[in-house]
């Protein structure tokens, strides 16, 4: 049985954004690198250990799941998908997981009529899942009506850290951290992970690489992007000759070094209307928005 409950922060708005000289060394940027600096918003005033992140899809508001706390915050943005533009506190949702679960990462439905009515959120811990949750308004997590029925890993998963549905629905990726593998679900009800019924498919990534978060690029499905979180500090580009096929052939394309920011990137996401990338970063407990040249091409 799973509880919860909300909460708003109380108190005068946080100054979390930050340029990145008042919380990290200088940013220097690898070859190929967009010259303008990425921005820095600090969530340790309101998060404990930050790990997911996910946007409405207007982009107006940011969640962010704080696994220690075992909490998700909502926070809203008024400039569209520019986190310099927060200024108030963030609501927050608690999971009171019985079960000593902690929550790891958080995405939507997409598409009518299921859009930002129902959030999922990956679990590791003693019994591994995919926790389901009916909104009653979409992308507004103190609308939350009551839990659905969650996915439960038997083998292979060991401690899911990232989670993406695709776009119509019908699967369900998984970052498994712990087995160093990604896992392909069919959804046999579009968007009802409870429907799940096969096994995963499990793909090994090459070069001993541990997948900490997994998204694609919506247009298509044809291009993946993993944050290591091996300890290297990179965000990895992959290219799928199916889309949202892992059992299609996989190819590393291109690496992103984001030690110089984080060394344990974990969380991304990134933007529908702008050509940006966020992630969240461990160390640093908080999400840095990075400019590309091109929307979901790494430099």
């Amino acid at each position: 049985m799973t509880r919860f409950h909300f909460e708003r922060s109380d108190g005068p708005p946080p100054n979390n954004v930050q340029t990145l000289s008042e919380h990290l060394n200088p940013f220097i940027p690898p070859q190929g690198f967009p010259l303008i600096a990425p921005i820095f918003f600090d969530t340790s005033n309101d998060a404990t250990f930050v790990t997911g992140i996910t946007w409405s899809t207007d982009e107006n508001t940011m969640f962010i799941i704080d696994s220690t706390a075992r909490k998700v915050l909502q926070y809203n943005v008024p400039v569209a998908s520019d986190i310099s533009s927060i200024v108030d506190p963030p609501v927050s949702f608690t999971i009171d997981v019985l079960d000593a679960n902690f929550p790891t990462d958080i995405t939507f439905a997409t598409g009518v009529p299921n859009e930002g009515r129902i959030m999922y959120i990956s679990t590791t811990g003693p019994i591994p899942a995919i926790l389901q949750y009916q909104l009653s308004s979409p992308f507004d997590i103190s609308t939350i009506i009551n839990p659905l029925s969650p996915f439960i890993f038997s083998i292979p998963a060991t401690a899911p850290t990232g989670v993406v549905l695709s776009l119509n629905g019908d699967k369900m990726f998984v970052a498994d951290q712990g087995n160093g593998t990604l896992l392909e679900f069919a959804v046999i009800v579009p968007f009802q992970i409870s429907t799940i019924v096969a096994a995963a498919f499990v793909l090994i990534l090459p070069g001993g690489r541990v997948p900490g978060d997994v998204t694609f690029d919506p247009n298509d499905g044809t291009k993946m992007f993993v944050t290591d979180a091996g300890g290297g500090g990179e965000i990895v580009q992959y290219s799928l000759s199916i889309a949202f096929d892992l059992s299609s052939t996989v190819t590393e394309i291109k690496e992103l070094d984001v030690s110089s920011l984080d060394t344990n990137p974990f969380g991304i996401v990134f933007s529908n209307i702008e050509p940006l990338l966020f992630f969240v970063g461990n160390t640093s407990d908080g999400v840095f928005q990075i400019l590309l040249e091109n929307s979901f091409e790494l430099p």
